[in-house]
């Protein structure tokens, strides 16, 4: 089964109000009572995992011409070393995902709905979405993800490490005949769409997991990722935070 860890990153252990308001919902539903450890991974710490246990992506992860491309990678090797599930931080936990634990595949989930047909909104190169991801320790697929990130370093970001490197990669798993990845649908992890005003406040969750009663988390796609640091207005230090030590 997949173990009780909870993996999120950000580049330190001072997350912004939003993140750290997000993150309190899915440490408080997935709690150390329940079984789980929170983990959160820093920049340096992500980095000292890949030096220590994978030397051989080294080179590629300090290559990249995107630090986006670190933190994307920087997940993989997570679920690798550790299990778990790894969430993006502008993931809201509405439910606990034990019942999804239940399982020695690795999980993702629809990052649009099946209905969507839409060549912008919902492009097939990006039907699977890297925010959400769950797996055994050393899955074979986490590892076949890992051996592939050489190859599309130089690509784009979200063709290097994001959406689109994670869909082609679960085609190309499964073009060969594998089977242990598994693909939930749209609204059991996401609950709602990208281009579109989240149906759910915020400030109300208690609601929120009443308008979607089909969903375990949601994500309100605060686009972390593309913020500056000028503008970050930061909370207290989270005390799972790893900092240096992974």
């Amino acid at each position: 089964t997949i173990p009780r860890i909870l993996h999120q990153t950000f580049k330190s252990c001072e997350l912004r109000a939003d993140e750290a308001s997000l993150r309190e919902t899915c440490t408080r539903v997935h709690n150390q009572e329940e079984g789980w450890r929170a983990l959160l991974w820093t920049d340096t710490a992500n980095r000292e995992l890949v030096r220590r246990d994978y030397a051989a992506s080294l080179r590629v992860y300090n290559g990249y011409d995107d630090h986006m491309k670190r933190v994307d990678s920087a997940r993989l090797f997570q679920l690798h070393a550790y299990g778990g599930v790894y969430l993006d931080m502008d993931f809201a936990c509405l439910r606990s995902l034990n019942a999804v634990l239940q399982s020695s595949d690795f999980l993702v989930a629809q990052q649009h709905p099946s209905s969507c047909t839409h060549r912008f909104y919902c492009p097939k190169w990006s039907l699977v979405a890297n925010a959400f991801m769950a797996a055994p320790r050393a899955h074979p697929f986490t590892e076949f993800l890992i051996q592939r990130l050489r190859a599309s370093a130089k690509k784009r970001l979200l063709h290097a490490t994001g959406p689109g490197f994670l869909t082609a990669a679960v085609q190309a798993w499964r073009a060969r005949g594998y089977s242990g990845v598994r693909v939930l649908p749209f609204c059991t992890m996401y609950g709602a769409r990208w281009y579109l005003q989240h149906p759910c406040n915020r400030s109300s969750l208690d609601a929120c997991a009443r308008q979607l009663p089909a969903t375990l988390t949601t994500s309100f796609w605060l686009g972390s990722w593309k913020k500056k640091a000028a503008s970050e207005k930061l909370s207290r230090p989270d005390v799972s935070c790893l900092g240096a030590h992974a």
